[in-house]
């Protein structure tokens, strides 16, 4: 199994669990409570990581100016991308917004046909039928949406794209030269800025969440840093559409998780989207 496969699983776990944990964390604090002190323990966790590891040297000594910019684009993409993806979940119906945020594979994948990369007919197979299946197991029965959604579902669409856009510059333009955890770090420094001046604007509390939510946060954070760090990791030898395909089955574990925990009941057609979506993966593989 090559390392673009793994990280893409690792990814799609990581993203899974914490997406659910966003849930609560969003509609807990609110969109910009939320993603601020999310970036805040994330700036935390990947700045030791940066320093302990020595990465944040070896990129400055490695990095070009062209690196260095795309770094930047893809800090405020990601930055942008995440605080719609709050607002999307904390507004929105997780079975609705989760397969649009999940779409972002595409996104991915469609940037890289657009730039010359021209996959092989297997993994173009395995691609197709991995996105398929995740859309089917998000898809959410009849009768499950509720009014009000609209501004969740506009979020979620952006998002995607946002996200897709952000990990096709990061394999093509950044990790080769700066690594994946220095990227990674920068993106957590972005969000505080532009959430500053938004809640300026519209006059939103920044006040910290309660003691309670804090260990939800922690790992919700934890989860989703890990998962954009093997992103990076799985897309050093210009796998990104790979990674990130495998990383969208993340809508797939919190299917999964919704199941388990609310007990709620899988659609036929989502139950045959999760095997469909396990089938493609050896097509990626081999």
């Amino acid at each position: 199994m090559s390392s673009a496969v793994v990280c893409g699983l690792i990814a799609a776990v990581g993203w899974g669990i914490a997406d659910w944990l966003a849930r609560g964390i969003g509609m807990a604090l609110g969109t910009f409570r939320a993603q601020l002190w999310s970036q805040a323990i994330g700036i935390v966790v990947l700045g030791v990581a940066v320093v302990v590891s020595g990465a944040g040297i070896d990129a400055f000594a490695a990095g070009t100016p062209r690196a260095w910019a795309f770094a930047g684009l893809y800090a405020c993409l990601i930055g942008t991308a995440s605080l719609l993806f709050f607002e999307a979940f904390g507004k929105g119906a997780v079975a609705v917004v989760a397969p649009i945020v999940g779409a972002y594979g595409a996104v991915t994948v469609a940037w890289s046909v657009v730039f010359g990369v021209e996959p092989t007919p297997q993994v173009l197979t395995g691609l197709a039928v991995v996105l398929a299946g995740v859309i089917a197991a998000s898809v959410p029965a009849r009768g499950t949406s509720t009014p009000g959604q609209q501004r969740g579902t506009i979020a979620a669409l952006v998002a995607a794209f946002l996200f897709g856009t952000a990990f096709f510059v990061l394999g093509k333009e950044i990790v080769p030269t700066l690594g994946s955890l220095v990227p990674a770090f920068l993106s957590r420094l972005v969000s505080p800025v532009l959430l500053g001046a938004g809640a300026l604007a519209l006059k939103v509390s920044l006040a910290p969440p309660p003691r309670s939510l804090w260990p939800t946060m922690i790992a919700a954070t934890a989860l989703s840093s890990i998962a954009t760090v093997v992103t990076g990791m799985g897309s050093q030898d210009g796998d990104s559409s790979v990674v990130a395909v495998l990383g969208s089955l993340s809508v797939v574990v919190t299917v999964l998780i919704a199941t388990v925990v609310l007990r709620e009941k899988l659609a036929l057609h989502q139950r045959l989207g999760v095997v469909v979506a396990v089938v493609g993966i050896p097509l990626l593989a081999l």
